[in-house]
């Protein structure tokens, strides 16, 4: 998440609250240091929504 939804993220939610992402899965890979490529998948976040009352 960037910009203002990272801001919200690091407001409101905690660990063990119920959030709703809106976003999409990226995949992408890298060698490491030893030279083994590894591979990735993140989720970037467009937009939340808290759930729940924690």
């Amino acid at each position: 998440a960037w910009g203002k939804t990272a801001e919200i993220i690091e407001q409101f939610v905690t660990k063990g609250r119920e959030i709703a992402i809106d976003g999409k899965l990226t995949h992408r890979s890298y060698d490491d240091k030893d030279g083994t490529k590894r591979f990735m998948t993140e989720v970037v976040a467009n937009d939340i929504q808290l759930m729940g009352s924690k």
